[in-house]
């Protein structure tokens, strides 16, 4: 009885492994992401792994330290996302270690290739009619192709999770890529009333 029995399982197993292999062979591969040719579509495209990237790390840090200050990162030609290196916090406050990045990331763009950048800042959001600033992300997004925002991500405290609300973009003038101008980026919403944090 015991023999039949194993007899039965190796054929069961056997045919299971006949019938996975036949069904894997079915499905299709998938084929990498192709972008589109329009080069503002493929710019706001790429924009947004950056973008999603920076509000990741963000969050993460928000979860941790309750604060972050202002990082970077870059998108190379093979659509790797590097960090650039951090600036040296010191006494200084959020603007300037900005313009520490944006100095920075000028004189890197060319020499590391980078399709876009990032730079991500924790900031306070005025929103017309309350009377406290709201807390948000802003992410500033340049591209070489001339898609430039900047994008401000609220968020909310629940417990020991951030989650992030409404995300508002505006175009702004390219301050590492400087060819990039408003006029070229399509508008995609308004912010206004930052805050330093």
């Amino acid at each position: 009885m015991a023999g039949g029995f194993g007899r039965y399982t190796v054929l069961f197993l056997a045919l299971g492994l006949v019938l996975w292999a036949y069904h894997r062979n079915l499905q299709p591969e998938r084929e990498p992401l192709e972008l589109p040719d329009h080069p503002l579509i493929r710019a706001k495209l790429e924009s947004e792994e950056l973008l999603n990237d920076g509000l990741a790390i963000a969050r993460a840090l928000l979860v941790k330290d309750g604060e972050f200050k202002p990082f970077a990162s870059g998108l190379t030609h093979e659509r790797h996302v590097e960090r650039v290196a951090g600036v040296s916090r010191g006494e200084r406050s959020s603007r300037e270690i900005v313009d520490l990045l944006e100095r920075s990331l000028r004189g890197e763009a060319d020499e590391r290739n980078y399709r876009a950048i990032a730079i991500v800042s924790d900031v306070r959001f005025e929103v017309e009619g309350v009377p406290e600033p709201q807390t948000a992300v802003q992410v500033t997004l340049e591209h070489r192709e001339g898609y430039c925002v900047d994008v401000i991500a609220r968020y909310i405290r629940r417990n020991d999770t951030i989650e992030y609300d409404q995300m508002l973009a505006s175009p702004r003038t390219g301050r590492v890529f400087v060819d990039c101008h408003p006029a070229s980026t399509p508008p995609a919403g308004e912010s206004r009333g930052i805050v330093e944090s």
